[in-house]
């Protein structure tokens, strides 16, 4: 459920308090960004890598990278969508190699009873290695629509940005998606996991 604007204003007005804190050497307050939002980079961590002890890893990897470059945000924006940003391509940067470097392709192309745990993992790793195909933008707005399973108002708050926008940028992402997919062999197995219109089961 999205925040309405007046929880969504409450809430960016305490990010920034503790934000100010940590950048004025109050180091303490940053343990309140990290309660309030670890559960958040957990899960896109997890999604990135699909194994829980890497993504416990790269999550906190993630909010030591947070803390490191916090003094160059700037109070003037909204804090949840700089975060974000840095935690994705930090835990994108560590993880992609490893990612792209180990899921077989050639073994997805009959992958269709994804009832099977395993067969469904594998569809899910075909997943997120063409996902780490996209660019930085339309992997960013996948990953939050169908991984995170965020509103677009939600992405559009997030990012802010209209909701022209966002619905403009997940277009034509999905559609950049689907012709990975195909060149990967692997599309009759997600159309079985996701379904036609791109929307996971």
């Amino acid at each position: 459920m999205s925040q309405s604007p007046i929880d969504r204003g409450a809430s960016d007005s305490q990010d920034i308090l503790w934000v100010r804190r940590v950048q004025t050497g109050d180091t303490s307050a940053f343990r309140n960004i990290v309660d309030k939002y670890k559960n958040i980079i957990y899960t896109l961590a997890y999604r990135l890598c699909a194994d829980t002890n890497d993504a416990e890893d790269l999550s906190q990897d993630a909010f030591i990278q947070l803390f490191r470059k916090i003094d160059r945000f700037d109070l003037k924006r909204r804090f949840f969508p700089w975060m974000y940003t840095v935690a994705y391509n930090h835990i994108r940067k560590k993880n992609m190699k490893k990612r792209l470097s180990t899921v077989p392709f050639d073994e997805l192309t009959e992958v269709i009873d994804t009832d099977n745990p395993a067969e469904r993992r594998a569809v899910e790793d075909a997943v997120l290695a063409v996902v780490n195909r996209l660019n930085d933008n339309h992997r960013r707005i996948f990953m939050m629509r169908f991984f995170e399973h965020l509103s677009y108002e939600e992405i559009a708050g997030a990012l802010n940005v209209p909701m022209g926008t966002v619905e403009g940028w997940l277009f034509r992402a999905k559609n950049k998606f689907r012709t990975l997919a195909a060149e990967c062999n692997i599309l009759d197995a997600l159309r079985v996991y996701w379904g036609k219109d791109g929307e996971k089961k």
